[in-house]
């Protein structure tokens, strides 16, 4: 090894003007990636310095094939992690991995365009077919959660698409300040991701994992070899990382301007620069799309789906291949009112002998019967969004099947899962004291007050507000239902409570801003689901108030928020906001990994709701719908639903793609829909 220059941590560097990229030579691996004109010198990897959890053999640029049985002795997963050769000079690196059946070159280098890139070659000198399983190269990004502030400047959201031969990560710094980072394919394809290092203990819900690419590749013939070629570059944000992106792999990133429809609805899909491709091609279920390309270059295609389900929708041009995901449904109130049945039906108990008489249960789709655990598996705590979404529907498509079960939920609530003075437990008999818990059984007594009219529903809500924050102003709780409860207590004539929970209301705004991006730890140390309804109860406050102090006060957190959203073209991802831990703590097969979607990624819909009711803006609203549609498709047309959809191809080198049997807590994306959707009519 030639001498080179070295990092802080003593590793040889490579570097250009926007880039430094450190190699380990023990392996071979990039330790280090950092932005040349970042203030923090934020590592865009993951390394073990400061990642103890991570093994060294996950690390970029390391890999493994998973070889078929027929290759005995040397069958299964062979991983190149020990080189035979490392050569760093002239600001490149070449380094080459020898293994009994294949070997591995990796050539690093920068390009003129300051570009940094990276080259790998599979190699087969034998005289016999390799057959692949899998082909995967880690990718590891820094996608974790040490604390907030840590996050907010040295840790980045990973927004992965493999898209085929275009296949691009979008990675985003968490605290949304540039420069980011940006990954795309040039030569090769990726038929998906895996996540690892995600079994390790005290892992739990704050690490990601191990990024790993799989090749779109299952056979390497005798004395061929397989070619895989990227770049990594700085970027602005969202629209400069598509402009690179874009320039780099020669072909658009096509874009639809919506990912999940109704029967019947046209999907518009976009290709900036169409004008350039050669060959253009868009076509869906074997038929092709006329594509029209207006002066300004843009391409522009027009489809309808033939009926609800799932559709590849592919485009081709420039010798490239790629697709979009889309979902087509009957529309939002047929799953909706069909949910609902299914739930009274087949979730509600109905049985006087019993503590759990009105509760709903989470449900087994697999066995076809109820289940009922402690905590994430009980009669309480998430599950309670069955009983809010059932009374909004009430009110909003009135039926005489709602009215009992609704009855008998209200009465399992009131007098089972809370105490006279209002405290909400845990679960029947459970005095565990969950915050979380409070704003979702207050906003079920608010429903059934708006849909019955009854003093005591709303009595019942300021009881439970009242307990919640006995507790104290400083949990970011989900939900808290800050303008509705106001505008209610002042319709209602409360002045009193109108100004006792305002008073609440205020005191936990003041702690949130006074806090800032140095967001408390709850359940999980950073996530979506504590920096969204920090924005969702600024904003409500302002909407309230009309004190400007809100409006001035949320942007840096609605810019945290928007940089968990990825912009991938599939309904599964777009606008989805990045969470990885639910399957394992709701599923019925627990699993941890990138869950794509789960429901309370629709807690940033009602985040942008209220954005936009606050400032006009209407691009949030249009992202507020994006995020409530996408998630329809954890439910079924017969009213069936899924906690969530593991979307990794491989956890740990468990297998993913699957809609968690069991149907839980995804109700609140139900509830979230219900609460915006009359708004979208101003989308039109």
């Amino acid at each position: 090894m030639s001498k080179s220059i070295k990092d802080k941590t003593g590793f040889p560097t490579i570097e250009n003007d926007k880039l430094a990229i450190s190699i380990n030579p023990l392996n071979g691996a990039v330790e280090r990636c950092v932005l040349k004109n970042d203030p923090e010198q934020m590592n865009w990897f993951v390394e073990a310095q400061e990642n103890p959890w991570h093994a060294s053999g996950f690390s970029w640029g390391l890999g493994y094939l998973n070889l078929a049985p027929k290759h005995k002795p040397f069958a299964g997963l062979v991983r190149w992690e020990l080189p035979r050769d490392i050569v760093i000079e002239n600001n490149a690196c070449r380094v080459v991995y020898e293994q009994a059946l294949f070997t591995v070159e990796v050539s690093r280098c920068f390009h003129g365009d300051a570009s940094y890139g990276e080259h790998y070659r599979v190699i087969n000198a034998g005289n016999t077919d390799l057959e692949i399983y899998n082909l995967a190269i880690y990718t590891p990004f820094n996608d974790n959660y040490p604390d907030s502030l840590v996050c907010i400047k040295k840790r980045c959201n990973a927004h992965i698409w493999c898209g085929g031969e275009l296949t691009w990560i979008n990675a985003l710094r968490m605290g949304g300040m540039p420069p980011h980072l940006g990954f795309v394919v040039t030569k090769g394809s990726f038929s998906g991701y895996e996540i690892s290092e995600r079994r390790l203990i005290g892992n739990a819900s704050n690490v990601r994992g191990t990024i790993g690419l799989l090749a779109d590749i299952k056979t390497i013939s005798a004395g061929s070899s397989y070619e895989v070629e990227w770049r990594l570059f700085p970027h602005r944000g969202h629209e400069h990382f598509k402009t690179e992106a874009h320039r780099i792999a020669s072909f658009p990133l096509p874009e639809a301007d919506r990912y999940t429809v109704c029967k019947g609805e046209q999907i518009r899909i976009a290709l900036s620069g169409a004008d350039q491709v050669k060959g253009l091609k868009i076509s869906a279920d074997g038929k092709a799309i006329e594509t029209a390309i207006g002066q300004d270059g843009k391409g522009i295609a027009v489809w309808t789906p033939s009926g609800p389900g799932q559709y590849r929708v592919d485009v081709e041009g420039n010798g490239k291949k790629t697709f979009l995901k889309m979902l087509a449904i009957t529309n939002p109130m047929h799953l909706i009112e069909q949910r609902a049945k299914f739930i009274i039906e087949e979730q509600q108990i109905s049985d006087p002998e019993s503590k759990l008489d009105g509760a709903f249960l989470v449900y087994d789709n697999e066995l076809q019967k109820t289940y009922c655990s402690k905590g994430d598996y009980n009669e309480g705590r998430e599950r309670v969004g069955m009983g809010v979404m059932i009374a909004m529907l009430h009110r909003l498509a009135p039926k005489n099947e709602y009215v009992l079960p609704l009855q008998k939920y209200h009465q399992f609530i009131r007098t089972t899962l809370q105490k006279d003075d209002g405290t909400v437990l845990n679960g029947v008999d459970d005095e565990h004291c969950r915050p979380y818990n409070y704003p979702w059984v207050a906003w079920f007594h608010l429903e059934m007050y708006l849909t019955f009219g009854k003093q005591k529903y709303l009595v019942d809500a300021i009881d439970t507000l009242r307990a919640f924050y006995r507790i104290g102003h400083e949990f970011y709780a989900i939900n808290i239902q800050v303008a509705k409860m106001l505008s209610v207590l002042q319709a209602a004539g409360l002045t009193g409570e109108h100004h006792e929970l305002l008073g609440h209301f205020v005191r936990q705004g003041d702690f949130i801003i006074k806090r800032g991006l140095d967001y408390p730890s709850h359940e999980v140390i950073f996530e979506q689901s504590i920096i969204g309804p920090a924005v969702q109860f600024i904003y409500e406050l302002y909407l309230a108030t009309k004190s400007s102090i809100y409006l001035d006060a949320v942007a840096p957190h609605l810019r945290c928020l928007e940089m968990l959203g990825g912009r991938q073209p599939d309904f599964h991802l777009n606008e989805i906001a990045i969470r990885h831990w639910d399957g394992w703590w709701f599923g019925k097969r627990p699993r941890w990994g990138d869950t794509f979607p789960h429901y309370w990624s629709t807690i940033t819909a009602n985040a942008f709701h209220r954005c936009w009711q606050a400032t006009g803006n209407l691009q949030y609203l249009a992202r507020a719908k994006e995020i409530a549609m996408n998630n329809l498709c954890l439910f079924s047309e017969d009213g069936r639903g899924s906690c969530a959809y593991l979307y990794p191809i491989l956890v740990d080198g468990e297998p993913g793609r699957y809609y968690d049997p069991y149907a839980n807590d995804q109700d609140w994306a139900l509830v979230h829909y219900l609460d915006i959707a009359s708004d979208f009519e101003n989308l039109l």
